[in-house]
């Protein structure tokens, strides 16, 4: 997997054409998984990523704690499984107060992507202005095609990295796994006596 930690980096032309998804993907639970298995069925011959390498709340919302899921370094191991590059930005004041159309040109003057693949309702931009409908019009513009992928369900629950906070939070851990496919969620679990350390599965 290639790495590209700024937007501003020359990034050298990758086999096209190129699939694109943006998220946090905090916790590569089960729903991440669900978008990033669509994402490698499409047909192209570059599959890549953007998140950043902070949590946007840290910058949006400075005053609140925010309980990252996985560290950068490891959700990178986790993701490389699906794509061939990924893009690691950090979040700033700047990204912030950029418009969806100013952001999506911008990032794909440096990686002109054909596909982008988002979950179901996201929202990008400044005010949240970019809606599944406003993307799916810039879309067609600068020569995308925007998919939006249905969120996943467990047990009549909407599979979240707020859910798997919250469920972390109350040392529910059994709640855990299932959500994430996998044993481990890399981080300590307070007061519970078990570790979820950093060996993947």
């Amino acid at each position: 997997m290639r790495l590209f930690r700024s937007l501003d980096e020359n990034i050298p032309q990758l086999p096209l054409p190129t699939a694109l998804t943006i998220g946090n993907f905090d916790g590569v639970h089960l729903g991440h998984q669900a978008l990033l298995k669509y994402l490698t069925n499409l047909p192209v011959k570059t599959k890549a990523l953007l998140t950043f390498a902070n949590h946007p709340l840290q910058v949006l919302q400075p005053h609140l704690p925010i309980i990252q899921l996985t560290p950068l370094p490891i959700k990178l191991r986790l993701l490389s499984k699906y794509i061939d590059c990924a893009l690691t930005p950090i979040f700033t004041k700047t990204i912030a107060e950029q418009s969806y159309i100013t952001f999506l040109q911008n990032l794909h003057s440096h990686l002109p992507f054909s596909h982008l693949v988002l979950g179901e309702g996201a929202c990008l931009g400044k005010n949240r202005e970019g809606t599944p409908a406003n993307i799916a019009y810039l879309g067609k513009s600068l020569g995308f095609q925007a998919h939006f992928i249905k969120k996943v369900t467990y047990n009549g629950e909407i599979i979240s990295s707020g859910l798997i906070r919250k469920y972390y939070q109350k040392n529910a851990i059994d709640k855990i796994a299932p959500l994430l496919g996998r044993n481990h969620l890399h981080l300590p679990i307070a007061d519970s006596g078990l570790c979820y350390d950093d060996t993947l599965p």
